[in-house]
């Protein structure tokens, strides 16, 4: 009985000796995260390069902070320019909250949450009926391959995009301007979740919900549920024909 004590008493000493390791360790490594952040706008051009490189576009940030929040480093980006002329992405802000422990094990850059605030977009429709995307940095070049879209959404946890706006320029009509447009995206390997939400001009709110289950080797046999809501509002100011 008394060698069993003994033997729980150390088992108990090493334990809280262990946790009180890790504890020392959780305390340097937040305080090392608090001084080291801040200088994170020093490398304001470094971060513009590889970001460039990563998006196959130019890049341009206006002003970069540092901060800490918990146990993860906040990038935030002010005035942020993705692309060149009639097309380029133009942000107020950008947030973004590194994975530090995912990016370890991948050997590449994870980002737990972007954050995007400021969105502007149009879409023009053209005399002949063709309509035009204004306001993203599209490549007109490349075709659209679904597989390495959605490998590389798998690189950000969470995406959000608040307050934005999207307005729509028919021919022969009034512009058409949706404010407080909202979107939260959610990817994982094989299940992503988008969830939407806008004002129309009457001020009534619109809302989506979309669920897929897609994987990126396989998206052509992808399933998805949609949800939408919409108010009681006099459609026919703003669809044209109607």
């Amino acid at each position: 009985m008394d060698r069993l004590t003994r033997i729980l008493a150390a088992m108990t000493r090493w334990g809280l000796g262990l946790c009180a390791l890790v504890l020392v360790l959780m305390a340097l490594y937040v305080s090392l995260g608090r001084e080291l952040t801040p200088l994170v706008a020093e490398y304001r051009a470094d971060i513009e390069t590889k970001a460039s490189d990563a998006l196959a576009m130019p890049l341009q940030i206006g002003r970069l902070e540092g901060s800490w929040s918990g146990f993860a480093p906040i990038l935030l980006a002010h005035d942020v320019t993705v692309g060149e002329g009639t097309n380029a992405l133009r942000l107020d802000n950008v947030r973004a909250v590194p994975d530090l422990w995912a990016s370890l094990m991948a050997r590449q850059v994870r980002i737990a949450h972007l954050e995007l605030n400021g969105l502007k977009i149009s879409l023009k429709e053209s005399e002949d009926g063709q309509w035009a995307l204004e306001g993203l940095p599209v490549q007109q070049d490349q075709p659209l391959d679904p597989e390495q879209l959605l490998n590389r959404l798998q690189m950000i946890e969470q995406l959000s995009v608040l307050d934005s706006q999207i307005t729509l320029q028919p021919v022969d009509h009034e512009p058409l301007t949706l404010t407080y447009v909202g979107l939260n995206l959610k990817s994982g390997a094989s299940r992503q979740r988008l969830d939407a939400r806008l004002t129309l001009p009457d001020g009534q709110p619109v809302a989506m919900s979309l669920r897929t289950r897609v994987r990126a080797s396989g998206w052509k046999d992808g399933e998805a549920e949609a949800y939408l809501s919409l108010p009681q509002s006099d459609w026919s100011k703003w669809l044209p024909g109607a």
